[in-house]
């Protein structure tokens, strides 16, 4: 009688085993989350993310990426606008001191709280950056990314955007690379001093 119950008893155990390896939930210590499926409606690999509490859905609202407020004191010479995607530009700045403003609306479909129908994660993490080079030699003055990251969740209480950067080299022309992943929309603007 002995043998049944421990045979009975070892198939338990495997049945909940097997049973914990098919939940909808992810795994905290599993993967690294950096793998990114190449468009937002593909699935990734087998790779899960880390778990990430959100307790609320987000419904941000698009900021308005198109326009950026004005700023005394200063004048737009050049605009660039885009979504995901890479998209390069060549400007001149007239000036020695110049600022960088940009915008980024991330898409709001996915995201570190989102399941599919089946419960495996949907996850992918916007990203954005603009590599300030000069044309003619091909140098990078800077790689501007936005300060914490494309994580809409945190913007609930305030939204950091847009940013700007100072630059104090100027009077040549510089490539601007604006490369995005997972971004619905974005603007740029290049401002002098008037």
């Amino acid at each position: 009688m002995g043998k049944p119950v421990l045979l009975f008893g070892l198939v338990l155990l495997l049945g909940i085993a097997v049973a914990g390896c098919f939940s909808a939930e992810p795994d905290a210590t599993s993967g690294d989350g950096t793998s990114f499926p190449s468009t937002p409606g593909a699935t990734a690999g087998a790779t899960t993310a880390p778990a990430i509490a959100v307790t609320t859905a987000v419904q941000a609202t698009p900021s308005g990426a198109a326009t950026l407020p004005a700023e005394p004191g200063l004048r737009t010479i050049a605009r660039m606008t885009g979504g995901s995607g890479v998209v390069r530009q060549n400007i001149m700045v007239p000036a020695s001191y110049w600022e960088l403003w940009y915008s980024v609306d991330p898409l709001a479909t996915g995201g570190q709280d989102s399941h599919s129908a089946t419960g495996s994660q949907s996850v992918f993490f916007p990203k954005f950056s603009i590599q300030v080079a000069e044309t003619g030699t091909g140098s990078v003055l800077d790689t501007v990314e936005p300060p914490g990251g494309l994580d809409r969740a945190l913007w609930q209480s305030f939204d950091p955007r847009p940013w700007s950067t100072k630059f104090y080299r100027g009077n040549a022309e510089y490539t601007f690379t604006v490369t995005g992943r997972y971004i619905e929309s974005f603007t740029l603007e290049v401002r002098v001093r008037e």
